[in-house]
């Protein structure tokens, strides 16, 4: 089983399109906290592997949302649903749009690669229900 303190994942960096970037780090740490059992450590320990892991652009960040930090709160779920409140203005929705509709399968690109990219399109464009 991983260990918490050997293992630890890459910053956050929003790139160019914040929303996705966030979005994507959100699953990778989500899938980490799940796999070396961070759920079974105390709220402050929680709270300080996410902080730890999640880069000093957005430990800037978190400075800025004014919470108080007590043994019981805020929970990592809790800290996650505010970095989520932070960067869902940034989604850009239009272009994602245009991105969809105007996604062709590649020369090589077999149907079943062709299919999976547009439903990963799709579920950033919201513009289609899966």
């Amino acid at each position: 089983m991983a260990s918490s303190t050997g293992n630890s994942l890459q910053p956050f960096v929003p790139g160019t399109n914040p929303s996705e970037a966030w979005g994507k780090w959100k699953k990778r740490f989500q899938m980490f906290y799940i796999a070396t059992e961070i759920d079974k450590k105390s709220i402050p320990r929680q709270r300080a592997i996410l902080l730890y892991n999640i880069g000093e652009l957005a430990l800037d960040i978190y400075s800025t949302f004014k919470i108080q930090e007590t043994d019981a709160s805020p929970t990592v779920p809790d800290i996650l649903e505010l970095f989520d409140g932070h960067f869902k203005p940034y989604k850009n929705t239009t272009y994602k749009r245009y991105q969809f509709f105007t996604t062709e399968q590649g020369e090589n690109q077999n149907f079943d690669d062709y299919v999976t990219e547009l439903k990963n399109k799709s579920s950033i464009a919201s513009c289609i229900e899966k």
